[in-house]
């Protein structure tokens, strides 16, 4: 694991819980105005779904940078993953303490927070986000095959007919195909093998 793969962990765990304490009380508002109070004006809850998309876009954006991008995948992952397990696993007293971690300060009497940890569907996309982080990183982690292996024919700079230097030119006789000079176990100098031919020997008149 490289170092900018560490730091994209760590950071992946603070952007997940500031993704799932944002996204808690955008959710939490737009639930609110949307199926309690059935309000119809976008007005009331454009805001809101806007902000669940700039955080999903942010998130996203993140985590499409090569460098750190898996990182970030899989700290994200690992921190939605663990909580929402801890969330249904743990005793309720103590679930509710866990929850009070993703409110924001000042913001506590308002509800909301840790909201997307109750039901239980951020643990499918923490186990996604984690297997697919994790496995960028391997990825990541390989150095790059050099093109000449992945491609022989590839060289900079050649034209067609040219070799690189300590490249050997294709043969022009198939593996098995009599040669030149090469004369078959019994056959006399000088005679010619059943199926092979010379030079202007079909153009010499019989």
């Amino acid at each position: 694991m490289t170092g900018k793969a560490v730091i994209g962990v760590v950071a992946g765990v603070l952007l997940g819980w500031l993704t799932v304490t944002l996204g808690s009380y955008a959710g939490n508002e737009l639930y609110i105005r949307r199926l309690q109070r059935f309000e119809d004006a976008q007005s009331e809850t454009l805001p809101w779904l806007l902000a669940l998309v700039a955080i999903g876009l942010v998130m996203g954006g993140l985590m499409s940078i090569r460098s750190f991008g898996s990182g970030v995948m899989a700290g994200t992952g690992l921190l939605m993953t663990v909580a929402g397990i801890a969330v249904q696993v743990l005793p309720l007293r103590t679930a509710v303490d866990l929850i009070k971690l993703f409110e924001l300060p000042g913001r506590e009497s308002r509800g909301g927070g840790g909201l997307l940890l109750i039901d239980g569907m951020l643990v499918i996309v923490g186990i996604l986000l984690l297997i697919t982080g994790v496995r960028r990183m391997v990825v990541d982690a390989k150095p790059p095959m050099p093109l000449a292996y992945r491609d022989p024919q590839a060289r900079p700079g050649l034209q067609p007919g040219q070799y690189h230097p300590g490249q050997q030119p294709p043969s022009q006789y198939q593996p098995g195909q009599y040669q030149p000079g090469q004369y078959h176990p019994g056959q006399h100098p000088g005679q010619q093998h059943p199926g092979q031919t010379f030079p202007g020997s079909q153009d010499r008149p019989h």
